[in-house]
């Protein structure tokens, strides 16, 4: 009969504008098949530094990651976002443009399916 077990942490801290956190995961599951792509190779230790900047005409917010998973691959990732609030009367709304994976690491989340290099995104949310 298979068996797997998972222990992990999971830890963080916010100050001034900046948050740190940090996960960690460790599996092992007893099988003489291959249950899952996800649990043979998952992110077995995450950590993340955010920092918001606020200005006079937008806010940024930078995104600092290191990704490590169980079989050995490392990635180092940086995504940036620039956003504008504004208010009317009682409604707010909220424009912003999106940098994601500037460092154009090779990632996947699940074995086998790439997510995209470089992209970018852009939108506008109201709220009422």
């Amino acid at each position: 009969m298979p068996r797997s077990e998972t222990d992990g942490l999971e830890c963080w801290v916010y100050c001034n504008n900046l948050k740190l956190s940090y996960s960690f995961l460790d599996s092992c599951y007893n099988s003489d098949f291959l249950h899952s792509k996800y649990s043979a190779n998952y992110l077995r230790h995450s950590l993340s530094c955010i920092k918001s900047f606020e200005f006079s005409l937008f806010n940024l917010i930078l995104n600092l990651s290191y990704k490590h998973r169980s079989e050995g691959d490392e990635i180092i990732n940086l995504d940036l976002e620039f956003s504008r609030g504004m208010k009317f009367k009682s409604h707010t709304a909220n424009i912003y443009l999106k940098f994601f994976n500037l460092t154009n690491a090779k990632q996947y989340d699940v074995e086998g399916v790439a997510l995209p290099g470089r992209w970018i995104t852009s939108g506008l949310s109201l709220e009422f």
